[in-house]
């Protein structure tokens, strides 16, 4: 997953996609009851779940 949000910022890369990607989900958290988040969590698979903690 890391690797292909990374590929979408070919004219300006991302200086670090981890960080970008973990940034994303603790918007979701932010914005979405946690039970919303728990089932797109559990939704992904077991290496981008692991982002989420």
């Amino acid at each position: 997953m890391i690797e292909r949000v990374a590929s979408r910022f070919q004219k300006v890369p991302l200086e670090d996609p981890d960080r970008a990607v973990v940034a994303v989900i603790d918007l979701l958290r932010r914005h979405v009851s946690w039970g919303e988040f728990e089932q797109v969590k559990h939704a992904m698979r077991k290496p981008v779940q692991e982002l989420w903690e």
